[in-house]
């Protein structure tokens, strides 16, 4: 399980911490700064810190991802064996590409320009230490994007409005979709239900002066942009089915076994 969640600037200065499990003590991330690099966070993000993104010190293991001039970086104390690191990685990507989807950058000014969703954000993605969901369609339903209206109702005296009652919010299990990748309240709606298919096909080779390849490769994808209103079901036939046997799928991708 996860203990603590810091966030902090590129020289390793927290600036968001949070913990779910008691406190991993602040000198096992002074021993995490120590470690990267004093650049400014224009290099660092120009070309990001090579290393391990597990650092072990004396009582913790450390996981990180570096994005937008950032270290997301996840806490674990010493003889914790309940999760891969990788596990870790994973979801500190995915924290990472909720930011970028809830306020439209990742960089140290939108951070503390919301503070406050960032929190409130932490305390949804994890449940006592374990990954719960990064699904931001599941999270809006519980967390509202930071808006101009709420920066400002936030920033005025409680006591100089009259506020309604916060509506109603469903609990955190009916906001988890069965298809979180799709919009599922409100169902999507479309004026013309249509389907677009693009195969993406990539040839890379190295070639002797003589002509002769050295090392060659293709590689290839299919990028569907889907805009059927509801949440129909498309079935794909290939005539030949060895096409599908060294692939990556999506996960709303159903492979037939037969």
């Amino acid at each position: 399980m996860i203990h603590s969640v810091y966030i902090t600037d590129s020289q390793g200065e927290p600036i968001i911490e949070k913990h779910y499990r008691g406190t991993v003590h602040r000198s096992e991330l002074d021993h995490f700064a120590s470690t990267r690099p004093a650049l400014p966070a224009a290099i660092l993000a120009a070309a990001p810190p090579a290393g391990p993104p597990v650092a072990i010190s004396a009582h913790s293991a450390l996981a990180h991802v570096f994005r937008g001039g950032l270290y997301l970086v996840a806490a674990t104390r010493e003889g914790c064996k309940e999760m891969c690191p990788a596990t870790v990685v994973a979801f500190l990507h995915g924290v990472a590409d909720l930011f970028e989807d809830y306020f439209g950058e990742l960089n140290e000014h939108a951070i503390k320009d919301n503070f406050v969703t960032v929190y409130e954000i932490l305390d949804e993605v994890l449940d006592y230490g374990f990954p719960l969901t990064t699904d931001p369609n599941a999270l809006k339903r519980l967390i509202p994007p930071p808006s101009i209206f709420r920066r400002v109702v936030s920033s005025l005296p409680t006591d100089s409005l009259e506020t309604p009652p916060p509506p109603s919010l469903p609990n955190f299990s009916s906001a988890l979709s069965r298809a979180p990748w799709r919009i599922s309240d409100p169902s999507p709606k479309y004026a013309q239900n249509e389907i677009f298919v693009d195969i993406i096909e990539r040839v890379s080779a190295v070639i002797l002066p003589s002509g002769h390849p050295l090392v060659q490769g293709v590689a290839g994808e299919v990028v569907v942009d889907c805009r059927l209103s509801g949440m129909p079901e498309v079935t794909l036939e290939f005539s030949r089915g060895d096409v599908l046997e060294n692939v990556g799928l999506h996960r709303c991708v159903r492979r037939s076994k037969e």
